[in-house]
């Protein structure tokens, strides 16, 4: 006699038999490779989000001279969060990477630039790397961390007005950072010097989510 089973999440045609010396034959039918990916697929969705404060702001334009602010994005008890890419966005006088200065920090900070530096920092399961190989003093540094140089910088002078410039820099992570659900694995951007004097300055995260 023959029983047919169906498992859950797979194709009928499973099958498990009694054979006449009363031995049991298992027949697994496995589930399509393609059936497999377009599963995965649709449960991802594009993933983008600012980087914010304590209290929510996304306004990088702070003092941190005397106390450090740190802007995240972290876990969602709802979905994976994969970052693949970071952007620091600047709207400011004197943000030509080309020129003299480079050496600036915008109108932050003449040269050399700023005294402590701008920190990117990732963490998953405990383990906390710096993205940047040390603190980013002028916007010139920006130079040594941008994956793709021809790429990973836009640099427009005038673009917002005739006074101030548009300043954009990719970094693209050779591993996406993971954030899962119940941890506290983060990507962080922390501001130790006084940026208040920028026009504007926002970070971008941006990869994929998987609903759970």
């Amino acid at each position: 006699m023959g029983i047919d089973v169906s498992i859950r999440g797979g194709p009928h045609g499973h099958s498990l038999d009694v054979l006449p010396n009363n031995a049991l034959r298992v027949s697994l039918t496995p589930t399509p490779a393609s059936d497999v990916r377009k599963a995965d697929v649709q449960n991802r969705r594009a993933f983008t989000a600012l980087l914010a404060d304590s209290s929510g702001s996304t306004d990088l334009t702070v003092d941190g001279s005397s106390t450090a602010v740190e802007f995240t994005v972290g876990s969602s008890p709802t979905e994976i969060r994969w970052i693949n890419e970071v952007r620091l966005i600047f709207h400011d006088s004197q943000m030509n990477i080309t020129n003299a200065e480079s050496r600036r920090f915008g109108s932050a900070a003449a040269s050399p630039g700023l005294p402590n530096g701008l920190l990117l920092q990732s963490c998953q399961d405990g383990d906390c790397a710096d993205l940047f190989l040390s603190g980013v003093q002028s916007i010139g540094d920006f130079q040594r961390y941008a994956a793709l140089p021809s790429r990973g910088i836009v640099s427009d002078v005038g673009a917002i007005t005739s006074s101030i410039d548009f300043l954009m820099i990719a970094v693209c992570l050779p591993v996406p950072l993971g954030l899962y659900p119940g941890t506290i694995d983060d990507l962080t951007v922390t501001v130790q010097d006084d940026l208040s004097n920028l026009t504007l300055f926002e970070v971008q995260a941006s990869g994929w989510r998987e609903i759970l």
